[in-house]
């Protein structure tokens, strides 16, 4: 396994260097249901994990979860689960117990990875019909049925822009870790549509992408973090129609998340 800088640190100016996106990153892989990468190549490339689609609402969406992992393990990758949350088809408690119980459950083997819901991913309807504070509890009972079964809660995926919407300022959920998604417009989508991107991560409509200053596009490229988390653990994104995960730390640091069942 090997460590290299966060990706896209190394394109941030002094302007934006304490943003959470810098520091030493170690690089993964989001794998589809019924996909079949080359583990080895995957392995050999520095790629030190896997997160695997397993479930979506109520339905268990990886038979082959199980033959995913074990080849993935076999190459020395960690594992873990993904759950595609739709709140509008049943509690979080029904959806939580069907994640753990179709394979997405933490282990305390030091191979496996606590297991992610991925919120505003699939939902017809942005915030599932829920207000933010029916949204709040569901994530709050996913959260406690999977521990309850896994000895361990899940990582919230979720975007700035998600959260907000449909979280809003409740702060009570951020004690679970989070693997932002990116859902911010890219430099190159920016520089494609003649805008320029801002220090915020949004985008001034009619300006030239040639004006912007080297600290807004590097700024551009990295997303907020929701209200109530300095930075995240784990960060969503695609990039050539691959789905990447980075987690922020060290191998050793990766060992003991694995093995940590402290929460």
């Amino acid at each position: 396994m090997t460590s290299a800088e966060a990706p896209g640190s190394s394109a941030l100016s002094s302007a934006v260097s304490e943003r959470w996106a810098t520091g030493v990153g170690l690089d993964g892989v989001q794998v589809s249901a019924g996909v079949e990468p080359d583990w080895i190549d995957l392995a050999s490339q520095g790629g030190g994990f896997a997160y695997i689609n397993v479930s979506e609402g109520n339905r268990r969406l990886n038979v082959t979860f199980a033959d995913q992992a074990t080849a993935a393990r076999a190459v020395g990758l960690f594992v873990g689960g993904l759950h595609v949350a739709r709140p509008e088809q049943s509690s979080g408690t029904a959806q939580g117990r069907l994640f753990a119980s179709a394979g997405g459950g933490w282990k305390p083997d030091g191979r496996t990875l606590p297991g992610i819901v991925e919120l505003g991913k699939a939902e017809p309807d942005v915030c599932s019909g829920l207000d933010a504070a029916a949204m709040s509890t569901w994530i709050g009972e996913f959260s406690a049925e999977y521990r309850r079964l896994s000895g361990r809660v899940p990582v919230i995926a979720a975007s700035a822009q998600w959260w907000g919407t449909c979280v809003g300022l409740d702060e009570r959920l951020s004690d679970l870790d989070l693997a932002l998604r990116d859902d911010v417009v890219s430099v190159s989508d920016a520089d494609s549509a003649g805008a320029t991107p801002s220090t915020d991560g949004a985008v001034a409509e009619g300006a030239s992408a040639a004006e912007a200053s080297p600290a807004e596009v590097a700024a551009a490229a990295v997303p907020e973090v929701p209200v109530g988390w300095d930075r995240p653990t784990l960060w969503l994104r695609e990039e050539s129609d691959v789905c990447l995960v980075t987690f922020f730390g060290t191998p050793d640091e990766l060992d003991r998340w694995a093995a940590s069942a402290q929460r």
